[in-house]
Formats: C-alpha cells, sequence, structure tokens
C-alpha cells in the first residue's frame, strides 16, 4: 500500500509542476509581449517622374519591433504635403506580420500629378533650391496583447528638381 501512495503522490508532485511551470511561460510570453511597435525612421526619399504629367514620391519606413513574438502592421496612412500644400495621401491595407525583436522595412510611394508638385513648390513663379515635405499619418498595429497606433509627424527637405 506504501508503494501506491507513493506513485501516486510523484505523479501529482508532476502534474503540479507541470501546471506551475505552463502558467509561468504563459505569464512570460504574456509579459515580454506588451511593448508598442515603433516607427524607427522614414528615410531614402525619392521624387521621380512617372509619365508626363505625373510623379512619384518614394521613401522606405523602418518599423522596429521590440516583443518577442511577431505583430502585424494593419493599416499605413500617410498624407504628403510640400510647402503646406498636400499633394498626395497614401493608404495601405496590408495585414503584413514583421518578426520580433527586429527592425523591419517597408518601401512606399505614392503617385501625385506634376502640376499639384509644381504648384506646391513654386513660390511667386520662382523655383526655390529646396522644399519642405511634411509627412502626417498614422500606422496600426496589432500584437498579442491588443492593438496600437503610431503617430507620424516628421518634416524632410527634398532638392527641387524639374520633373
Amino acid at each position: 500500500m506504501d508503494v501506491k501512495n507513493k506513485n501516486s503522490f510523484t505523479f501529482m508532485n508532476f502534474r503540479k509542476a507541470g501546471l506551475v511551470i505552463t502558467i509561468v511561460l504563459v505569464a512570460a510570453i504574456f509579459l515580454l509581449n506588451r511593448k508598442d511597435v515603433t516607427l524607427a525612421k522614414q528615410d531614402n526619399f525619392e521624387l521621380n517622374a512617372v509619365s508626363t504629367t505625373g510623379a512619384e514620391f518614394k521613401s522606405v519606413i523602418h518599423l522596429h519591433n521590440p516583443n518577442l513574438l511577431s505583430s502585424t502592421i494593419k493599416i499605413i496612412d500617410e498624407k504628403f504635403s510640400i510647402n503646406g500644400i498636400q499633394i498626395a495621401q497614401l493608404s495601405i491595407d496590408m495585414s503584413q506580420g514583421i518578426p520580433g525583436l527586429k527592425e523591419t522595412a517597408f518601401p512606399v510611394s505614392v503617385r501625385f500629378s506634376k502640376e499639384d508638385y509644381y504648384n506646391a513648390v513654386r513660390n511667386d513663379s520662382i523655383m526655390p533650391e529646396k522644399a519642405e515635405v511634411l509627412i502626417e499619418g498614422e500606422i496600426n498595429f496589432e500584437n498579442l496583447t491588443g492593438k496600437g497606433t503610431i503617430k507620424i509627424h516628421q518634416t524632410e527637405t527634398i532638392a527641387v528638381k524639374d520633373l
């Protein structure tokens, strides 16, 4: 009879230990995946003509995911203004996963008319050498613990060129 009690007692200890380990692991995963994804930078700006009447503005968005597990970028929504005049809007419904503990880059581009570009950069019919580009918007993401939004407000100076 002592042998049976000893075996069942050992089985119960293993079962309790397994339950404790499982709870600790779930808590650790939850605690290590609570941080928000952040915008590291948006760079590599390019302005190019794409047709006789159209132009394209390219850039690269760098996002940092500090979590252990991956997060999902749901929507990128940005507005581009040159010298205070909005020339384009970018709205991408991505649902793209990004790995944890890494920086991920997304190339983005937005097209607009050359006429809008020239109206924004000209000042009293004079073409300046540089123009200020304002990028405003937000990036929505999801991770294990919920949802979040990255606010974007970035100003860049670009060389004005004849498209």
